[in-house]
């Protein structure tokens, strides 16, 4: 079992080490990540990055599908609040999406909140349990 520590100032207590969801849609299927993702919180780890890039670099894919499985995951495995999930923007997603203007890294949050409530079942994408952020508001440190 790993030691959790505290993520900076946000209250939030993550393993030491995160799992990298880039794999899951790419060449990870989504049963195989499934798999994976009960097997990481099985050994006592809780941190799981992903990214709006993931995987719109395989031919037919988007952008967003690591975060689609991870969402149908979560929804499926009953495990949200056991799970800190990362995510990053500003590699290019599309006309104008690129960049870390504040109100792009909005527009990015919601879109990868929006991945994570995708699913191909219309009855599961009502599902009220989907990730919700989970931080607090808080000012920029002063530079004096």
């Amino acid at each position: 079992m790993s030691q959790l520590r505290p993520l900076g100032r946000s209250g939030l207590q993550v393993s030491p080490l995160a799992f990298g969801g880039n794999v899951f849609g790419w060449t990870v299927d989504e049963a195989a990540s499934f798999k994976l993702l009960d097997a990481w919180l099985d050994a006592g780890f809780n941190f799981v990055d992903t990214a709006d890039v993931y995987s719109a670099w395989v031919p037919g894919h988007t952008g967003g599908e690591s975060e689609t499985i991870i969402g149908k995951w979560l929804r499926q495995s009953g495990k949200r609040n056991r799970v800190v999930l990362a995510t990053k923007v500003g590699k290019p997603m599309g006309e104008g999406k690129v960049g870390l203007a504040p109100k792009y890294i909005r527009e990015a949050v919601e879109a990868s909140l929006s991945a994570c409530r995708r699913t191909t079942s219309t009855s599961t994408s009502r599902t009220t349990t989907t990730p919700a952020p989970r931080w607090k508001k808080r000012s920029a440190p002063s530079t004096s």
